[in-house]
């Protein structure tokens, strides 16, 4: 039955058009791993990639992406946050570290970005990347 309203299709122009991936990092709750496949399906996304989670496949995975098992099939597994970051061209990270330490981080990719000669422009965005690292 129609509404009467017409959908908003940029949103749907804008998930087709960006290349994002989400990186979970030493997940070491399967169910952590399920609630982030039901959430990218939610928002259009697939593809998942895992840097050594202490357990996967499991079945809090599966229970917890509830509709998101094709995200949770085609996770990939690697062993290193090098081998996930692969083709990103940018990258965004979250992390319940110390703000110190953050800022030590933040300084640290600033530089080495800077002295990569790193080119920002929108041209040149491959995949996007949100990293989520350890829960502690």
């Amino acid at each position: 039955m129609f509404s009467g309203r017409i959908p908003d299709l940029r949103l749907f122009e804008l998930q087709n058009s960006v290349n994002v991936r989400i990186i979970l990092v030493g997940t070491t709750h399967p169910g952590n791993i399920g609630a982030t496949a039901r959430a990218m399906k939610n928002m259009g996304l697939s593809d998942l990639m895992l840097v050594n989670p202490k357990y996967f496949p499991h079945e809090d995975a599966t229970v917890r992406a509830s509709g998101a098992e094709d995200i949770l099939q085609s996770a990939r597994v690697v062993a290193g946050l090098e081998e996930a970051l692969g083709d990103c061209t940018y990258v965004a990270g979250a992390s319940a570290v110390d703000p110190k330490k953050f800022r030590s981080i933040e300084r640290f990719w600033n530089r080495y970005f800077l002295a990569c000669g790193a080119d920002f422009s929108l041209h040149r965005y491959g995949h996007s990347l949100l990293e989520f690292e350890k829960e502690t």
